[in-house]
């Protein structure tokens, strides 16, 4: 026992700061905690004693609530603010579904509008198209080499789409489709070079080679100089054949002829938009008119 006092007070007097603890701030916190315990009454020895060490302590005794209340402020700040850190971020989550929700609406509203325009279209020209069927599709691909060609619909033999079967958007011609295979379709747009069709001017009844030129453009075949092709009439399907009249494709932008040239240059300006195509009609013959 006497070994392990001695043992105790060589490590309490090794240190400095051990011996400040030890001899200094331990035994002051004894004495404090003595007095703070003593019941002093008014009148006795020990009254003005007690009522000066809490004077000479209060600095302190405040010091240390300041620095707990301050502690236990920083405490509850942290909670507070993880808390709002956590509802904060639930906030955001719910805020970005419910403008993912929001877009979903909007693509439904314009899906929506496309898909009136392709029924007014059906309503206003009922007559013209009353020896054809129209099945609603979806653009679903491009040309992977050019926009202006190609696009790919979801729609194919499975619905009775086949090679030939013209193709409506927006209540103009978009092409021809010109390749089927079972569930998809590849339709030629009026833009390509390879699309030709007979067509006919609204305002004049001239007839004409309407051919595909470029993103924006048709033109005009084999018009010769006496044939009255006047800029701004309106080109629509001549119907001839199994192809219904009357369907627009585009208007004359620029007409022009040289002195001593065969035929007349007239450009048109096509109403296909094709990197806004989305929602298109196939119009096909019905299945009891086919031989």
């Amino acid at each position: 026992m006497i070994q392990f006092l001695r043992l105790l007070v060589g490590l309490i007097l090794s240190n400095v700061y051990t011996r400040v603890l030890f001899l200094f701030v331990i035994p002051i916190l004894i004495v404090f905690l003595i007095f703070l315990s003593i019941n002093a009454e008014k009148g006795s020895f020990l009254y003005p004693v007690k009522t000066t060490f809490l004077t000479v302590i209060y600095p302190f005794q405040k010091a240390g609530a300041k620095v707990y209340t301050a502690y236990t402020d920083f405490k509850q700040y942290l909670k507070t603010k993880n808390k709002l850190i956590e509802e904060n971020n639930i906030l955001k989550q719910e805020l970005d579904f419910l403008r993912l929700k929001i877009i979903e609406l909007k693509n439904k509203e314009i899906e929506n509008q496309q898909l009136k325009k392709l029924l007014n279209f059906t309503k206003e020209n009922s007559e013209k198209l009353s020896g054809l069927e129209y099945i609603t599709g979806k653009v679903i691909g491009i040309s992977p080499d050019n926009l202006f060609n190609f696009v790919v619909i979801d729609i194919g033999e499975n619905e009775g789409v086949k090679e030939g079967d013209l193709v409506i958007t927006d209540g103009y011609l978009a092409g021809v489709i010109n390749q089927v295979s079972k569930f998809s379709s590849s339709v030629l747009l009026t833009t390509n070079k390879n699309f030709k069709i007979t067509v006919r001017l609204r305002n004049t009844r001239e007839i004409a080679f309407f051919q595909g030129f470029d993103k924006n453009h048709g033109i005009l075949k084999y018009v010769r100089p006496e044939q009255d092709i006047r800029v701004g009439d309106v080109v629509e399907t001549a119907g001839l054949g199994k192809v219904p009249s009357g369907i627009p494709i585009g208007v004359v932008e620029e007409v022009s002829y040289n002195e001593g040239d065969f035929f007349k240059s007239v450009k048109v300006k096509v109403f296909l938009q094709p990197t806004k195509l989305e929602y298109i009609l196939v119009l096909k013959e019905k299945e009891n008119n086919e031989d």
